[in-house]
């Protein structure tokens, strides 16, 4: 889900009409990049959210709330605070590059990005797509929060947990779980889950996304049920797909209630569902698999600031557009993984955002006995 992002956002500078945080607009364009931008968005971060709620609760049995929290701080504050002084300028000198570079060369477009540094703009109030990690935070506190006070409560957590485990178990998981998220996504501009990319967190994301992440902390203990997801998983992803179709052809119904009704519902089956593919086919141990998963925070943390500056070298090219949206991925993604495997995996960064150092630059990691 986190490399995921790397489509999403290369889609950006494409789609008709560039999102208000993206600081290039390429020239040529096509809205089927705005269509794949609402798809991905639809199930992706609402998918990492319930599996970080899954996580900080395997996190806090195994070690306590003190040592997840500590885990927690080092894997995600850190981080944070490292990046964030290092991505945000990047960013934005890589906007006004790409920018520049549409009716200039080199020289003039790395002018324009230097004359964005020395003049502070660069440094803008925006978290960018590091605003999950932000989010995270605040997630962890409340969940240590509520997990102290539910232990003054047993009967009322005993309740609560039969009442999910009732509605996740069932084959209408992705309906009972859709009415209270829909609540949620009531107050939404764009009428599915907002994102807010600025350095204060909007209390309604949180609140949506955090509800999500407390899914996601309850699905921990009913793990035993996480077999059943595997039953019609490819029909629900389907139905999931056919419902955000329905919503975007039908504009002019796209009421409040309208949207967040659908919109719950279509993003529950998707997340179901691909959840549900995942544990069919893609259970057993993958070194590949695990090297790519431990890639992929680097690959989001420094995926948005690269795609600018690879925009801003094929920004003049008179190519079709589907064409340029796969060279800046293809140059983009193998920078990214090189840089991962020979730069950061044995590093103090590696260590940083895994957990660990590898002893020895490998292709993918051995299975631990």
């Amino acid at each position: 889900m986190m490399s995921l992002g790397l489509v999403l956002h290369g889609a950006n500078a494409f789609a008709a009409g560039t999102p208000r945080f993206w600081p290039y607009d390429d020239p040529m364009s096509s809205s089927a990049f705005n269509l794949l931008i609402v798809y991905i968005h639809a199930f992706r971060m609402p998918a990492f959210f319930l599996m970080a709620g899954f996580f900080s609760a395997l996190l806090a049995e195994r070690r306590g709330t003190q040592r997840l929290l500590s885990n927690r701080l080092a894997r995600v504050l850190v981080p944070l605070l490292i990046f964030w002084p290092v991505v945000v300028p990047l960013f934005f000198m890589g906007g006004a590059f790409a920018t520049a570079r549409l009716s200039g060369g080199f020289g003039p477009a790395c002018d324009a990005a230097w004359a964005l540094l020395v003049s502070g703009e660069a440094y803008q109030p925006f978290s960018l797509h590091l605003w999950f990690l932000r989010d995270l935070l605040v997630f962890y506190f409340v969940a240590i929060a509520i997990r102290w006070m539910a232990q003054k409560v047993p009967d009322f957590v005993i309740v609560v947990h039969q009442v999910f485990r009732a509605a996740i178990g069932s084959r209408l998981r992705a309906l009972w779980i859709a009415i209270p998220t829909g609540f949620t996504l009531y107050p939404m501009a764009s009428g599915s889950f907002d994102t807010e990319p600025g350095l204060i967190p909007s209390v309604r994301v949180l609140v949506a996304y955090g509800l999500v992440f407390l899914w996601g902390w309850l699905l921990y203990n009913e793990r035993d049920l996480l077999p059943r997801f595997k039953d019609f998983a490819w029909t629900q992803l389907l139905l999931g797909s056919a419902l955000l179709v329905a919503w975007l052809l039908l504009p002019g119904y796209r009421t409040r209630i309208f949207s967040a009704t659908l919109n719950s519902l279509a993003t529950w089956m998707m997340v179901f569902g691909i959840t549900g593919l995942f544990i069919r086919y893609l259970s057993e141990y993958s070194g590949i698999g695990r090297y790519l998963s431990d890639a992929s925070y680097w690959i989001y943390l420094m995926h948005a600031p690269l795609l600018l500056w690879i925009n801003g070298v094929v920004a003049p090219w008179e190519v079709p557009v589907f064409i340029k949206f796969g060279v800046v991925l293809g140059i983009t993604i193998p920078i990214l993984l090189v840089s991962y495997h020979f730069g950061v995996r044995n590093s103090f960064i590696g260590k940083l955002l895994n957990g660990h150092r590898y002893p020895e630059p490998r292709i993918w990691p051995q299975r631990s006995i």
